[in-house]
């Protein structure tokens, strides 16, 4: 097993010089993701920046972007430019690329109170209401049984872990029957992950253990190995004893499949690359979220507008 030892990623760019400095804001808080090399990422991204910082109000100064691959210089010098912070990492098992995501833990943020860990395929909506959280750790449970509770509580017993409590969730079939299940009260969608800031280096090094863990351990996940990260975070908080919060479905609402939101404008769509062109999120088959996906695509107009080195990043993705 590989150590996390003393692996420690340093940021480039206004957080490396300003990571002393006491911040003053009411509410501080960093924004990460992950980069790596695929059509469907490059494409992500462009809603997600600019999405995060017209729609959800945080400054470019508390934005995070971790690369397994090579920037292209055009967007290198953009986040430069309007002060965003970059940080190559290495990937942690190629078999695995959702395990990247661990590698945001052992990054010198700044002195923040909490950090936020974002896939890149969200995209925001307005301000999320931060200070709400309480908990050490804040997820929103999985919209679908991935993996099914059963399995869970295999690994669970496997790991020698104590088995956190269940939640009853539910998702729309496709023939339109609302359909219950159970998971666990920790196994939160991978999509959003809050944490407070000074639990980042000790969570970091039980993930990583937890994960490489279960890749020695395949078999225990059956054919749900694709949520392997999110299984081994779940295992990490609980070795560690960590509180943690649901944070309500408007938080990281998808848009890939059926859903009976009815709720107000979200926070955030969890859109899995699903565009009309280029990086314009596609309106089909959400009509609950026809305004937020507008909301979205004009915050994309106007930044790629201001920053036309996005556009070329993007020369126009679609998934089949």
């Amino acid at each position: 097993m590989t150590a996390w030892g003393n692996i420690r990623h340093e940021p480039t760019g206004p957080a490396a010089r300003s990571a002393m400095e006491p911040d003053t804001t009411p509410f501080a808080a960093a924004w990460s993701c992950v980069i790596d090399d695929t059509p469907a990422i490059w494409a992500s991204f462009v809603p997600w920046l600019a999405s995060l910082i017209v729609n959800a109000h945080v400054p470019p100064d508390r934005i995070f972007v971790h690369h397994v691959c090579d920037l292209p210089g055009d967007l290198s010098d953009l986040l430069e430019r309007i002060g965003a912070s970059t940080c190559k990492v290495p990937q942690f098992d190629s078999r695995f690329p959702h395990t990247n995501k661990i590698r945001q833990c052992a990054t010198g943020f700044p002195d923040v109170e909490k950090v936020i860990l974002t896939d890149v395929d969200l995209a925001f909506c307005e301000p999320l209401p931060l200070s709400t959280v309480r908990s050490d750790l804040a997820g929103k449970p999985v919209d679908h049984p991935c993996p099914p509770v059963e399995v869970l509580r295999q690994i669970y017993s496997a790991a020698s872990l104590p088995q956190p409590a269940c939640v009853v969730r539910s998702f729309i079939a496709d023939d339109g029957r609302r359909i219950g299940f159970q998971t666990l009260t920790n196994n939160f969608n991978g999509g959003l992950y809050i944490l407070n800031r000074c639990l980042l280096s000790e969570l970091g090094r039980e993930w990583s253990y937890w994960a490489r863990w279960l890749i020695d351990r395949t078999e225990l996940l059956a054919s749900w190995t694709v949520h392997l990260d999110q299984v081994a975070f779940g295992l990490a908080s609980t070795s560690l004893g960590l509180s943690h919060q649901t944070v309500p479905d408007a938080w990281n609402q998808p848009t890939h499949h059926r859903t009976s939101w009815k709720g107000e404008l979200p926070y955030v769509l969890h859109h899995h690359a699903r565009f009309e062109t280029g990086a314009r999120l596609s309106r089909d088959n959400v009509p609950w979220a026809q305004t937020a996906v507008d909301r979205v695509n004009d915050a994309v107009e106007s930044f790629s507008g201001l920053h036309p080195a996005l556009g070329r990043l993007v020369p126009n993705y679609q998934d089949e």
